[in-house]
């Protein structure tokens, strides 16, 4: 048997490389930049759509953007939140999770699946979530106060309290962490 290794020689030849950057550049990398100004665009109206509360359309538009990327982490998240505005705490969760298995610390979306827990009372799950997400290097910034909730709902008051008194070191001006505060020292005594 004789080998002919003409072909491979020809691949790694200069001029094939340069014929496939060329080729990239002209042909694939045009269309992966469409693409992903098609999602761009799709995420924008679908946000428009949201704030005036038309949830049905803006939730067709992120499919429309997962059918161009189905792994967008964005379009996940994003489509997770509004998942959760309607109440469909399952559905958000598994967004959510979908985005974690591929990167742990992907921006606010431990928060936004505690957020989830939470609304589905399991405050264990919950907890779990704002941890994790307080252990990235930017939390959400409302994320300590939610954790402070799940662990007064699931009968931690210490607990809540520590992370109350954490929350308005870090922000002064949040008048919900004091509220929250002033209302379980009123409750304690």
């Amino acid at each position: 048997m004789v080998l002919d290794f003409s072909l491979l020689a020809r691949l790694t030849s200069p001029n094939f490389r340069r014929a496939f950057v060329l080729l990239f550049a002209f042909f694939i990398a045009p269309l992966v930049t469409s693409a992903q100004s098609q999602v761009r665009a799709l995420l924008e109206e679908a946000r428009t759509l949201e704030k005036s509360g038309d949830y049905p359309r803006a939730e067709q538009l992120y499919q429309q953007a997962l059918a161009i990327t189905p792994d967008d982490s964005e379009v996940l998240k994003r489509l997770g939140i509004l998942e959760q505005t309607e109440y469909k705490f399952d559905e958000s969760i598994a967004h959510f999770r979908q985005v974690l298995s591929r990167d742990p610390h992907y921006p606010q979306v431990n928060f936004f699946s505690g957020v989830s827990y939470f609304g589905k009372h399991d405050y264990s799950a919950a907890e779990q979530s704002f941890r994790q997400e307080l252990a990235t290097p930017h939390p959400h910034p409302r994320c300590r106060y939610y954790l402070a909730l799940a662990l007064q709902s699931s009968g931690h008051a210490d607990g809540a309290i520590a992370q109350l008194d954490k929350a308005v070191v870090e922000n002064p001006n949040d008048a919900d962490a004091y509220y929250q505060l002033a209302r379980m020292h009123t409750d304690a005594s």
